[in-house]
């Protein structure tokens, strides 16, 4: 299922377009304390209009984000990297994280070469530490979509104002992480074993790939506990 929260309420999304969910709390909420199920039954009320609704990320301030860095085998192929034997993490702050839409400010130290690339990003619910593989996917509430901005020459070590590279900062300025617009149930996420990814750019296409291309499709226990939030923390 796909669910999304608006200025309107959770909606969820199917094949008669997008219609409101009667649920007091908030997608967030409910992501956070492992209650998605309590949506699954809800009658789908009134048809809201997409084009004109404000939609928020599923999570607006998530507590941690990380991004594996060159974890396509064909962007490796594009960039002439060599196949990496192991994941890169970068960790970005939470207040980088903006709603789909939503208009970015360039950064005034580093508007020159902000780019982009379009990624799945897995949204964590239930917390916990040192999670056995076997039950990584009972922490997963779903994924959505993520524009992951860079600054190039803050990444790289170029920009005159920073001279080293900072990887996270350049991927972490207010606004840098667009999410959404819907979260993907993990009940449907794990029945597909690719899902296209597609990037455009004023109409045209940019990127075009497959999470069938990651390289690291599993993460392996000791590295998954430290994408999960702190048990019993949460987040307003």
């Amino acid at each position: 299922m796909r669910f999304a929260q608006t200025s309107r309420g959770i909606v969820r999304i199917g094949p008669d377009g997008a219609r409101r969910l009667d649920h007091p709390r908030s997608l967030e909420d409910l992501i956070l304390d492992g209650g998605l199920a309590e949506l699954a039954d809800l009658p789908p009320g009134e048809e809201i209009d997409w084009n004109q609704a404000t939609v928020a990320p599923p999570v607006r301030r998530p507590g941690k984000v990380f991004i594996i860095g060159l974890n396509y085998r064909d962007h490796a192929a594009e960039t002439g990297s060599p196949l990496p034997d192991r994941p890169s993490f970068h960790l970005v702050p939470g207040s980088a994280v903006t709603a789909d839409r939503a208009v970015v400010p360039l950064p005034r130290v580093a508007p020159a070469q902000v780019d982009y690339e379009g990624e799945l990003a897995v949204v964590i619910g239930h917390a916990g530490r040192e999670i056995p593989e076997a039950a990584a996917w009972d922490h997963v509430a779903g994924a959505t979509v993520a524009n992951d901005l860079s600054a190039r020459d803050v990444q790289g070590g170029t920009n005159p104002a920073l001279p080293m590279a900072h990887p996270a900062l350049a991927k972490g300025f207010d606004g840098f992480k667009p999410l959404g617009p819907a979260l993907l149930t993990t009940d449907e996420l794990r029945a597909h074993d690719g899902l296209a990814l597609t990037t455009e750019v004023n109409g045209a296409v940019r990127q075009s790939s497959s999470t069938a291309q990651l390289i690291f499709p599993r993460t392996p226990a000791r590295r998954l506990s430290q994408l999960l939030p702190d048990p019993g923390r949460r987040r307003r």
